[in-house]
């Protein structure tokens, strides 16, 4: 099939690290919207000790949701995919940081990371859909049967 050659793995991957940064970005404005400049440091240290984990969550759902599967896809599936990665990772989230005894991270922040990184994320993804159209020749998109 021409598609895999297409858009082989390489490409999902630089996928899948752009979603990583921009989650961790979206977490990072979170703490800017919730303290302004003076973030406390212990919370912030909280962030840093825990991203890696956060990290490999937020890839974990998203993987098992198959939001970087962009084969017969529309782009209310891609909106509906992100949103519902993000209520998973952040409700995840929240219960690690009661679990772990990080009670210094701010829930607060995961609030405002769950808005913002609905928009950052959905906005990447239909970028990331409208090039895995641009660049593969038999790409199938979802048609509307009633």
């Amino acid at each position: 099939m021409k598609q895999s050659a297409e858009w082989n793995g390489f490409k999902r991957l630089l996928t899948m690290i752009g979603d990583v940064g921009l989650f961790n970005l979206s977490i990072l404005l979170a703490f800017y919207w919730r303290f302004g400049v003076d973030i406390p440091e212990w919370n912030f240290k909280m962030y840093e000790g825990s991203a890696i984990y956060i990290s490999l969550l937020f890839l974990l759902v998203n993987f098992f949701l198959g939001v970087y599967v962009y084969y017969n896809r529309r782009i209310s599936d891609i909106i509906f995919n992100t949103v519902l990665a993000q209520l998973i990772t952040i409700l995840g989230l929240t219960m690690i940081t009661f679990m772990g005894r990080f009670f210094a991270f701010p829930r607060l922040v995961l609030g405002y990371s769950f808005l913002l990184s609905i928009l950052i994320l959905g906005v990447w993804r239909v970028f990331i859909y409208y090039m895995y159209i641009r660049f593969t020749s038999n790409y199938k998109v979802a048609s509307f049967i009633l």
